[in-house]
């Protein structure tokens, strides 16, 4: 016989008087749907928005970065969640990788082995085989409390037994529990099972027909007739040289669904009274990880910052340096696979991943690597291959007068060969004579406010535009081009308001370096202008592989405005926003803005994107 110690007794005890306690704030209950609701209404969800919060209250089977995430808050002594189960499971063998299952608990006070079951599901989980115990604890579910949790762990296949059977006595594995509660009372839920699919939490246990249909739907862009949106713009699809081009009119801006950002900060990150160590003076971009931290990158710095979900600082992944996870030189950093952040290092001759938690996990060295060499990391495809783009390299040699030039798309593989794949138009420079230290020379500068290429990987496609026109060409990983979106989109000319905005930005870009005199200022004062503004700022690719276009920032203006497009080119949304800083990373329900006060301090502010309606934000 075998009996309980009494720090497990205590823990149980504890846990009941937490699942008591929650009773005065939720209904407690498990539910399937009635027959006798109608399905229209058993169908009706409700939105949550703070829902990818609640990703961290449980495990996910699967991937965070699949398109559709299933929360399900369940007790595993409950006959519903049982039966939910295994039309999880249907959809699971229907939708594949494109869906995920984060598993929460919320054990109810009158099963007496939920609260059991729960901490033997997170030895479980310690043991890797989590999915394969919740699954045997269903099909065994008369007899929990008869049968031992031991014996559902072996007909798991619990790779530990031993481990697993001392892991049962220790009172570590109540915090998974307390999480999955109090997230329970966050999401208001009601009973179990609860399933929320990508925010949409249902009122009843949704039966096959109502899941698959629903989740068919999100992933066209569909919402339901409840959701505080319109619908997304389908675009007219024509067919250019063999390039099927998805084009839409200006008016299609307006007739999309709208969208802006919330006033509260989800974090700040940086700014004048930050710890020196997380200065973020020099910091270019920022990516938001699946569980709300953030990594933030500097090229000059060589730094490579992780923030918590707060924007306080956790740590510093990267130093200068040639030993293993050290970095000589990092032009940016993208996000790879499972949350990983990839930095590439042409002078060490490989690339590194990190994760946020543990820092450097691996890296990959450089066989060859082709000219033209080109450094700047576009992102990591599905099948694990690396792009980089030399967009923006200002040439060696160059013609008087004005020259447009080319960037250029490189793979590394995973065997470490590099190879040049396509080239695109980039920005257009100007050949201009240079008197430094009284000497006569000549440079060769970017137009300001001009074309510029920009790059992103959009899953197994590459994306570039440079705002020569509203047009993004799209590609596959061997450099064809297999489709386009384009707006019919008329350039703004650059007037002299526009000109004046753009010198002070530059002029007070050069007094922060020092007292602005000689020939930098001049040259300052000279920089060529482009006559038009290009139309494109900012391709960014969220982890459920929405594409934003952001519009090209106007000088002297305050106000942005970017682009939401999903994988069948249909235009999803428009985002405006007024604001003191501009966006440099999107996250799947936030951006990131960079923004610097007088003095120069740099700081990074997430806030939240919410649904607009005629025009007006949603309260938040």
């Amino acid at each position: 016989m075998t009996h309980r110690s009494i720090g497990d007794k205590v823990v149980t005890v504890v846990l009941s008087l937490s699942v008591a306690a929650l009773a005065t704030v939720v209904v407690r209950r498990e539910f399937s749907r009635p027959d006798s609701v109608p399905l229209a209404d058993a169908s009706r969800p409700e939105y949550i928005s703070n829902w990818r919060a609640l990703l961290t209250a449980g495990t996910t089977f699967g991937s965070r970065d699949a398109p559709i995430q299933i929360i399900e808050f369940a007790d595993l002594q409950c006959p519903a969640c049982r039966d939910e189960q295994e039309v999880i499971n249907e959809a699971k063998k229907r939708f594949g990788k494109k869906l995920a299952v984060t598993f929460v608990h919320f054990p109810l006070s009158y099963h007496a082995q939920a609260v059991p079951g729960a901490r033997a599901a997170e030895c479980a989980r310690r043991d890797g085989t989590m999915e394969a115990f919740v699954e045997h604890a269903y099909r065994q579910q008369r007899m929990l409390g008869k049968t031992p949790w031991t014996s559902i762990a072996n007909d798991a296949g619990v790779r530990d037994l031993d481990s697993f059977a001392k892991c049962l006595s220790d009172t570590s594995t109540v915090e998974a529990i307390e999480r999955g509660l109090a997230a329970g009372v966050v999401a208001d839920v009601g009973g179990t099972p609860t399933v929320i699919v990508n925010g949409w939490k249902f009122r009843y246990s949704p039966r096959q027909k109502v899941l698959t249909d629903f989740i068919d739907d999100l992933l066209r862009s569909k919402y339901p007739s409840n959701a505080p949106v319109r619908t997304a713009m389908v675009p007219k699809k024509v067919q250019i040289a063999g390039v099927q081009v998805a084009t839409f009119d200006t008016l299609d801006f307006a007739a999309a669904p709208q969208f802006g950002l919330a006033n509260q900060k989800l974090a700040s990150l940086g700014g004048p009274d930050s710890d020196p160590a997380y200065d973020l003076t020099n910091a270019e971009g920022a990516i938001i990880l699946t569980d709300g931290r953030y990594a933030i990158y500097s090229g000059i710095d060589t730094r490579l910052l992780v923030f918590d979900s707060t924007g306080a600082p956790l740590r510093s992944l990267v130093r200068r340096g040639a030993g293993p996870g050290e970095v000589q030189r990092l032009m940016n950093a993208v996000r790879g696979d499972a949350d990983t952040i990839i930095v590439a290092d042409f002078v060490n001759r490989r690339a590194n991943w990190y994760t946020a938690s543990k820092g450097f996990a691996r890296s990959l060295r450089f066989a060859n690597i082709s000219a033209p060499r080109a450094e700047y990391l576009v992102g990591q495809s599905n099948d694990g291959e690396l792009i980089f783009h030399d967009g923006g390299l200002l040439p060696l040699k160059y013609d008087d007068g004005q020259t447009r030039l080319d960037a250029h798309l490189m793979r590394l593989e995973k065997s470490g060969s590099t190879e040049t794949f396509a080239a695109v138009a980039d920005m257009t420079v100007q050949s201009i004579e240079t008197r430094f230290g009284g000497k006569p020379g000549r440079m060769a500068l970017p137009l300001r406010l001009g074309p510029k290429a920009y790059f992103a990987l959009w899953g197994n496609t590459v994306v570039t535009g440079n705002g020569e026109s509203y047009h993004l060409d799209i590609r596959n990983l061997q450099g064809h081009l297999t489709s386009a979106i384009s707006v019919n989109v008329r350039r703004r000319a650059v007037d002299a308001a526009i000109r004046n905005a753009d010198l002070e930005v530059r002029l007070a870009d050069l007094a922060r370096q020092g007292e602005p005199a000689g020939e930098s200022l001049r040259l300052r004062k000279e920089w060529p202008v482009a006559d038009s503004l290009a139309q494109i700022g900012g391709l960014f690719v969220t982890p459920n592989q929405t594409l934003w276009v952001l519009d090209a920032l106007i000088p002297g203006e305050d106000e942005w405005h970017a682009t939401a497009y999903n994988d069948r080119l249909e235009m999803v949304g428009r985002m405006s926003h007024r604001s003191f800083g501009i966006p440099v990373g999107f996250g799947d329900d936030r951006v990131v803005l960079r923004s610097a006060d007088e003095d120069g301090s740099v700081s990074f502010t997430a806030l939240r994107i919410i649904p607009r309606l005629l025009g007006k934000a949603l309260k938040n």
